[in-house]
């Protein structure tokens, strides 16, 4: 039985290691153990560890226990363990990079891979129609200009993005925007069809190509 006294065969990776400090910079090296993040990690509730145990993981430079971990994914890059880190590390960005070189070196979930692929294919996750972006417009209440329409500046474009633009929960918040901003006499538009994911979940999830 493994108990805290069991030795354990490290077998640390220099060149994982520099690759883990190009990607995220040499903060996490600074970590102390102090479990500050683990106590405000939305996960912690769990029992994961997360993230005290991938820091650890990262400073020695453990490919394989780092890259295995399921709490890679768990991480949902909520920022509280940066905010309040004594050491000020950059948390979620040693996990972005993790993720990163995950993705290079292992693939990733079919989930995904597929929002990967609808984001370069479609110029969204969800894979929908472009043609549909604007489709939130209608239920403003108020006018809400096209770019391509309009031709000319704007002193406010509102950058609607994916979530905003297709879930029926986001485009209630795009229409109250689109009604606060017409109300103050704001002279806006939107792109509309051609507008693009920014794909910074898609880099939170290690896919930076994209982004």
């Amino acid at each position: 039985m493994t108990t805290v006294d069991t030795p354990i065969a490290l077998r640390p990776d220099g060149v994982f290691l520099r690759d883990l400090v190009e990607r995220a910079g040499d903060s996490f090296m600074r970590c102390y153990q102090c479990g500050t993040c683990s106590v405000v990690c939305p996960f912690s509730f769990a029992g994961t560890g997360l993230p005290r145990q991938e820091m650890v993981l990262a400073q020695w430079g453990l490919r394989d226990e780092l890259l295995n971990s399921p709490n890679l994914w768990l991480c949902t890059t909520c920022g509280n363990c940066a905010r309040l880190c004594p050491r000020d590390v950059d948390i979620p960005g040693t996990i972005r990079a993790a993720r990163e070189l995950h993705l290079l070196e292992r693939g990733t979930t079919p989930e995904l891979t597929t929002a990967f692929e609808n984001t370069t294919r479609h110029g969204n996750p969800l894979g929908l129609p472009a043609r549909r972006r604007a489709d939130w417009a209608a239920g403003a209440g108020v006018e809400v200009p096209l770019m391509a329409k309009l031709g000319r500046p704007v002193d406010v474009l509102l950058w609607a993005e994916c979530y905003w633009s297709y879930h029926p929960r986001g485009n209630t918040a795009a229409q109250a925007t689109a009604r606060i901003l017409a109300t103050l006499g704001v002279d806006f538009a939107i792109l509309g069809p051609e507008e693009r994911c920014v794909a910074d979940s898609q880099r939170l999830a290690g896919e930076t190509g994209i982004f």
